[in-house]
């Protein structure tokens, strides 16, 4: 099926402009990422900052509680995660619907049901992704020990089709949770309907996921790049002097401070144009708009 691309695209982000309060949701995924800079950075800033060996090196219990909690904020940030994109899906379908004001209570409660849903598909598509490559490194490590090393250049090829695979697992996934939105498909229901929409839209589904994975994606790693800056400034730095090196790093954190809310709306609007972009494209590809509609103004 055809798929106006300017038309989709011009539409997504008017969606995303006029219902400014979509960002709000964007913005608590990326407050919630924030903060793995100040764990990630603190045995970094612990080393700069203390003139003996640092406790968390002599203390080995220090090291699995740190780990531990970057364990728990990843699973804060996955559920969170998957309640984010829920919320905005469901303010761009009903944007698309009837253009209404979108209020940030209604598409809080909107969203809990469809919470589970969205949790599933996620979890189907790291399991996939995990399982694909788990298994060719696996393979490949034991064709190495097994032919010293040849096998490994033998697979070497095959490597290269691991990022299209990526590639149709991110449209598949993207997809699936606009099933799961318009449709109210369950989990397994709204893997086969995203795969029967890629598959029988196959040209216009590859051309959008180009502007969303590529396009959008480059830009936003353009935007992030001013916070590798200041790392790399740090590291560089302590090379010369301690002294230095930590003058280095109290001016790149406050740095990184000043830039966070610059990056934090960026991606926040990014997250949801990309989020209007592949609901549009599944609206207009099964031009489903009229029925099948789950997501009320009640819910």
């Amino acid at each position: 099926m055809a798929l106006d691309f300017g038309q989709v695209l011009t539409r997504a982000w008017k969606i995303t402009w006029k219902h400014k309060i979509l960002w709000a949701f964007g913005l608590v995924a990326m407050l919630l990422a924030f903060l793995f800079l100040p764990l990630g950075f603190a045995p970094v800033i612990s080393i700069f900052f203390s003139e003996d060996v640092p406790f968390w090196i002599e203390q080995p219990v220090y090291i699995f509680d740190y780990f531990g909690l970057f364990f728990i904020l990843f699973l804060a940030s996955f559920f969170i995660g998957a309640l984010v994109q829920a919320a905005i899906s469901c303010g761009v379908f009903r944007a698309e619907q009837a253009d209404e004001r979108i209020t940030f209570n209604d598409l809080l409660k909107a969203s809990f049901p469809l919470w589970g849903r969205f949790l599933g598909i996620t979890l189907l598509y790291i399991g996939g992704i995990f399982l694909v490559m788990f298994t060719y490194y696996a393979l490949q490590t034991l064709l190495s020990m097994l032919t010293l090393g040849l096998g490994a250049l033998c697979l070497a090829p095959l490597q290269l089709l691991l990022y299209p695979f990526m590639f149709v697992a991110y449209a598949w996934y993207e997809l699936a949770l606009a099933s799961t939105v318009v449709n109210g498909s369950g989990v397994f229901e709204a893997a086969r309907r995203g795969w029967q929409v890629f598959r029988q839209n196959l040209v216009p589904i590859v051309l959008i996921t180009l502007i969303m994975y590529l396009g959008v994606g480059m830009l936003s790693g353009f935007v992030s790049l001013p916070l590798m800056v200041p790392l790399f400034a740090s590291v560089f730095a302590g090379l010369n002097s301690l002294e230095a090196g930590r003058t280095v790093l109290v001016i790149s954190a406050l740095c990184v401070i000043i830039y966070l809310p610059v990056l934090a709306v960026f991606q926040s609007v990014a997250l949801t144009f990309m989020k209007s972009g592949w609901i549009l494209t599944y609206l207009r590809l099964t031009r489903n708009v009229e029925t099948d509609v789950v997501v009320s103004t009640s819910a």
